[in-house]
């Protein structure tokens, strides 16, 4: 594929682009469609010889379904060849493709919630629009016929069983519209996929003349993009410790225990709250975390108010990154 600016239209709207996007964000890694598989599949097609890329102020809509926006939004035209065609007919010898992350075949996210308009594989296929799934994978069969179609199809772990899978081809619509084009097909697992695993897929293709040909293909999970939140607890215990509870994932982990002496500055005025103000140094110290719950001893004991914190870092384990939540109090003696 190669970029070719001379296919640049003069103006982006509904009704004259390939692609378009609000996001004209690239990266080494993502483009503005990262998150949109049908605008992926658009790009990703094996039948596309060339694209443009510009940027323009608007997009006019008139097309229903598709709203007009506002801002710099990106486009992309395409060029097709004029072998195009003859790649569709059925040749006895298939060529097979797919398209599994954006980030190559070993970082596909174990999941996905598809952001595109005007629909989605997932809602194409029944599901909600904005479901989130494990990742959206893009196959290809070209050589089998402009009717070839998927008889059936798999994806699961290595060596484990099926995950739940819906597929969605070119007999899928959306209010009567076709985004599947023939010889293309998305998976759409029904659920989010286990991070960092093997996964392999197959498709059973059936060309125009009945003969059926499997496409086979694999890829490894990243870790999870979305993070899991755990919590510390913290608790006053006598005059002189707190006690920590954390979940089993923190045990381990090290955790950054905090505390300092408070003076309270109060006013004439009744309305008025007093202040805490810190006094001396903070003593930091970090230690590990060696059971869902144990306590911590405070040096100077009931002589002063005192703030305690605890928090532990981000962190990725088993394939999940985590955000555990602080916890912080204070010890009142005025």
């Amino acid at each position: 594929m190669r970029l070719d600016q001379s296919l640049l239209k003069s103006s982006c709207t509904a009704e004259n682009h390939y692609v378009a996007s609000p996001s004209t964000s690239w990266s080494p890694e993502e483009s503005p469609w990262y998150r949109a598989p049908l605008h992926q599949a658009a790009i990703f097609n094996p039948l596309v010889k060339a694209l443009s890329w510009g940027e323009y102020q608007g997009f006019p809509s008139n097309v229903p379904g598709i709203p007009a926006g506002s801002g710099t939004w990106g486009c992309m035209w395409a060029d097709f060849g004029p072998e195009s065609q003859a790649s569709l007919q059925e040749t006895g010898s298939p060529r097979f493709y797919d398209f599994l992350s954006e980030r190559g075949p070993n970082l596909v996210a174990p999941e996905m919630r598809a952001i595109e308009g005007p629909t989605t594989p997932a809602e194409l296929v029944g599901l909600a629009a904005d479901a989130e799934t494990g990742p959206e994978i893009v196959v290809w069969a070209l050589g089998l016929g402009p009717s070839a179609r998927v008889v059936s199809a798999s994806l699961g772990p290595e060596g484990g069983a099926p995950v739940v899978l819906r597929v969605a081809t070119s007999e899928d619509h959306w209010h009567g519209v076709t985004y599947i084009p023939a010889g293309e097909a998305i998976f759409v697992p029904v659920q989010k996929l286990s991070p960092i695993t093997r996964y392999e897929g197959t498709v059973v293709w059936e060309s125009e003349a009945g003969v059926l040909s499997t496409q086979h293909f694999g890829f490894r999970t990243s870790i999870a993009l979305a993070p899991r939140r755990v919590h510390l607890g913290l608790r006053r215990v006598g005059d002189s410790s707190v006690e920590v509870t954390a979940p089993d994932v923190l045990v381990g982990r090290p955790l950054d225990f905090e505390f300092w002496r408070l003076r309270y500055r109060c006013f004439a005025e009744a309305f008025r709250p007093c202040e805490p103000t810190a006094v001396g140094s903070k003593h930091r110290e970090v230690i590990k975390i060696r059971a869902r719950r144990f306590r911590l001893h405070l040096p100077f004991g009931t002589s002063s108010s005192i703030m305690v914190r605890v928090e532990v870092k981000d962190f990725v384990a088993g394939g999940y990154r985590y955000d555990p939540s602080g916890a912080a109090f204070t010890f009142s003696k005025r």
